[in-house]
């Protein structure tokens, strides 16, 4: 049997593993953020494994960035506000505000901030790009998804 690379969720789970090892340096190349600062990455997700592992894959694929966490809707408005971030990671299903209405709101008010919505569910891709988010991309894909999925986003950064 062949196999491929792991999806992406069991991959930012053990993101000390052999694979982040292998690939990690030259994934995304750097890119400044609004008003040539470094680039601001919001990570939202209501399991703190899942946003630290992914802060520190986004740390291995792109240098140069400023990342905070959020675990739910409300502190992912919040940090919008004050962080301002280029890009905002997005799980769907977490406690007080869910991430497509947290992804609704912030849309509303920060139109420039690009939104990747991550999610087990795939089922909700749909409604996460009606809401306005610029990616979706499911728990369950390979690695390279996400990764095209987050240099095209980044691409469209002013």
């Amino acid at each position: 049997m062949v196999r491929g690379k792991p999806p992406l969720f069991p991959m930012i789970m053990e993101v000390g593993s052999v694979i982040l090892k292998k690939e990690s340096g030259s994934l995304i190349p750097n890119r400044r953020g609004r008003e040539g600062n470094q680039m601001r990455f919001l990570i939202v997700d209501n399991q703190p494994r899942a946003r630290q592992s992914m802060k520190a894959l986004l740390g291995a694929w792109y240098k140069g960035e400023e990342a905070r966490e959020a675990a739910n809707g409300v502190e992912a408005l919040h940090l919008v506000e004050e962080f301002q971030p280029d890009l905002v990671l997005m799980d769907v299903r977490m406690p007080k505000i869910d991430g497509l209405e947290a992804l609704r709101r912030i849309k509303s008010k920060h139109r420039q901030v690009k939104v990747i919505v991550l999610s087990m569910y795939p089922d909700y891709e749909a409604e996460a790009l009606a809401a306005g988010a610029d990616a979706f991309v499911s728990k369950s894909d390979p690695p390279e998804k996400f990764r095209k999925a987050l240099l095209e986003v980044i691409r469209h950064i002013n």
